[in-house]
């Protein structure tokens, strides 16, 4: 969903032919008070800074801002604990577009079986996520697994989406690992022109003078933090011998890479007996292929006969 900016005004080619030439004839009136080391006269009157509550302040005498009138607003940040890790998500302030418009840039809002969704406000600037007490792992498909400090997942993150009703120019969303502890959310500009955006009436932008005179549009985009990946386990006789049924949560079931990291960890920890080659093979299969399937069959009797093939198969290698 887009929060855009306010529009620009437009001149009228007259009004602006007066202004250029009225401007002209002040400046030839006051070359001669202009200060011989070519600074600038100073600017009349104070300069409105931004809080990061969203409210205005003014400058001190010394040109400083006051306590709380930052031109730079503190971020907003969330931070969810995922075992013995923390993950933190920092969302930059946004520009007030409108008065009395303040939504927070970042919220959490918990959910079902370990899951929260992440809320961010994100227009310009990349949200930050860290990682106290562990560490993260990017996958191709733009999801992060939380590790603890022993390297085991205990979490994870799926790819971060733009929400809202469809839009010509929705931008993409965008991860990119820092380092170990930390990754960048940022909005990824739609196809068309450089910026990602087609130049209209709300997007801020002066078509006289092609300056921007407002914020950029600022879009809501979700991520979800999934800490349980597995409702049950369960032994039984199936498919012609033993055979693990395994019910992973919604979240699992759709949080791609991440989300079968975190099954295969959750399903090892519970059933120790299930960490062979072939289960783990069984698994990934069920995840790509079957994700929505009741239950994952995994049976520790078939062969090993490598990822491919068990695909090939259809999840029962014999």
């Amino acid at each position: 969903m887009t929060r855009p900016g306010r529009a620009g005004a437009r001149r009228h080619p007259r009004a602006t032919t007066r202004a250029l030439a009225t401007g002209v004839l002040a400046l030839v009136v006051l070359a001669g008070c202009t200060p011989d080391d070519g600074t600038s006269s100073p600017s009349h009157g104070p300069v409105p800074t931004t809080r990061a509550d969203g409210t205005s302040g003014e400058p001190g005498d010394d040109g400083t801002a006051e306590a709380g009138g930052d031109t730079t607003a503190d971020p907003t940040v969330v931070r969810v604990p995922v075992g013995s890790a923390t993950v933190e998500v920092a969302a930059p302030a946004l520009a007030s577009t409108a008065e009395g418009e303040g939504a927070p840039a970042a919220t959490v809002s918990p959910g079902e079986e370990g899951a929260s969704d992440v809320s961010l406000v994100l227009a310009d600037a990349p949200a930050l996520v860290s990682v106290e007490h562990g560490s993260l792992v990017r996958h191709p498909d733009g999801t992060l697994t939380v590790l603890d400090d022993a390297g085991t997942p205990v979490g994870g993150l799926d790819a971060p989406r733009v929400v809202g009703p469809p839009a010509p120019d929705a931008p993409g969303v965008r991860v990119a690992l820092l380092d170990a502890h930390r990754a960048e959310v940022t909005l990824a500009p739609a196809t068309g022109t450089p910026s990602g955006t087609t130049p209209d009436a709300s997007s801020g932008a002066d078509e006289t003078s092609g300056t921007d005179t407002g914020p950029p549009a600022a879009w809501d985009v979700v991520v979800t933090l999934g800490t349980q990946a597995v409702r049950s386990t369960d032994w039984g006789e199936r498919e012609g011998g033993r055979s693990l049924a395994v019910d992973p949560t919604a979240w699992a079931r759709a949080a791609g890479q991440a989300g079968q990291e975190l099954v295969w960890a959750q399903v090892v920890a519970a059933e120790p007996e299930a960490d062979t080659p072939t289960m783990h093979d069984q698994l990934v299969c069920h995840a790509v292929g079957a994700p929505d399937k009741a239950t994952w069959n995994l049976e520790p009797w078939r062969p090993d006969v490598g990822l491919l093939a068990t695909m090939a198969a259809r999840c029962n290698p014999t």
